[in-house]
């Protein structure tokens, strides 16, 4: 059983020992005092009976405190929430340059279209009058033979000569209407491919306001999927960052109930040691991603934080001299050092060496874990078994 320090408190009877000890009380030293300078030892005896009964309820808000602080450090579903939404930005960032080119695509074949059917209009306008005046034509061109023959008939000419007018008229006539009639079936061949043309157009207009309005559809899902994107990592981002606020107050507190409100053992300490160096590793990834800005002091004093300060005063030569010690302070320094490596990483931008060396400092830190687990072990076994119970939530 580890033994609770004492002190004598000053005065120079009872009442004055027990104000003195009051008022150490209130400066937060929660050592017991020594019964043996008091008249009446029983007014000792309550004053540390009431102060073991505020310890001992600090210590298990601490130490619940604690357990709850392995969970709320761990930002490994944050890490892996971020990184997911980091591999759908490439993915993400192809659909919204395909939208907008199926956009552009859409609008360009709206326009050909209108094109299109202007232009088959344009060949309709321009093509229907000249086959009705062909055909016009025709007609007229019979009826000036005709005229011709009528009039040779009416004058005083020579028979041979009627003869050779006659004839060369009938080949002309024959040449004009074979002519004619080529021209007109070519005209009325255009005319019906002017028909199947506007007919066609008039299809697949058709066709492609249907194939228009299932694309526009389409990039509308598009437009929604890429616009959530950039909602829901807003919002993973807002998480996390309200995650992390929440992580530093409750690390705040339970930092301020270890310092100033409580009395662990030495066990107890070892639990926190751990917990602190949890949360610094992964303060190392929230800095890396911009979520906090550490200091360099906070990470290249390995002999300044908790357990640093702990190692330094340690005076039990079996504790300090043991194997299971020395490889407990060694893992330490090694995670401070890819803490450091991590830290300069980050500020030289190197964001892929910060990433390494948070994973080493990670490494790290679950050796350091196992490290303290043996040290409690060995003290265990010179007798120092006192260890507060965590309080667990009963809801």
């Amino acid at each position: 059983m580890q033994e609770k320090e004492t002190y004598v408190p000053e005065g120079n009877n009872d009442m004055e020992r027990l104000i003195y000890a009051m008022n150490q009380l209130k400066n937060r030293n929660f050592n017991g005092i020594d019964p043996s300078v008091f008249e009446d030892a029983e007014v000792a005896d309550t004053y540390n009976g009431m102060l073991d009964s505020i310890m001992e309820y600090n210590n298990h808000f601490l130490m619940r405190m604690n357990d709850a602080m392995i969970r709320i450090a761990d930002n490994s579903r944050v890490k892996d929430m971020l990184t997911q939404i980091n591999s759908q930005k490439e993915p993400v960032e192809n659909m919204r340059e395909a939208n907008e080119y199926l956009s552009l695509q859409l609008q360009q074949n709206g326009t050909q279209l209108i094109e299109a059917l202007a232009m088959s209009k344009q060949v309709d306008n321009t093509l229907m009058p000249f086959s009705k005046k062909m055909m016009k034509g025709g007609k007229i061109l019979e009826d000036s033979i005709q005229e011709l023959d009528e009039t040779l008939g009416k004058k005083t000419v020579s028979k041979q000569e009627l003869i050779n007018v006659c004839e060369n008229s009938r080949k002309q006539e024959k040449q004009a209407l074979t002519i004619s009639q080529e021209l007109m079936e070519r005209v009325q061949d255009i005319g019906e491919q002017i028909k199947i043309i506007r007919r066609n157009v008039g299809e697949i207009c058709a066709d492609d306001n249907q194939r228009t309005d299932a694309f526009k559809e389409f990039t509308i899902g598009l437009q929604y999927l890429t616009d959530n994107y950039g909602k829901l990592s807003k919002y993973c981002f807002g998480v996390g960052s309200q995650l992390y606020r929440i992580s530093r107050d409750i690390d705040n507190a339970r930092n301020d109930m270890f310092r100033h409100n409580s009395r662990p053992s030495m066990l107890d300490r070892l639990s926190v040691f751990y917990v602190d160096h949890l949360t610094l590793t992964w303060r190392l990834y929230l800095n890396a991603i911009e979520y906090e800005n550490l200091r360099i002091t906070q990470l290249n004093n390995p002999d300044r934080c908790k357990f640093g300060l702990w190692c330094a005063g340690m005076t039990d030569p079996q504790i300090r001299d043991t194997k299971v010690f020395q490889e407990a302070f060694d893992v330490h320094e090694e995670l401070h050092k890819h803490a450091v490596a991590c830290f300069l990483a980050k500020e030289a931008s190197d964001i892929q060496e910060a990433m390494k060396e948070f994973d080493a400092a990670l490494g790290s830190c679950a050796r350091f874990q196992e490290a303290l687990q043996e040290l409690s072990q060995h003290l265990r076994s010179l007798g120092i078994t006192e260890q507060t119970e965590v309080w667990k939530f009963q809801g």
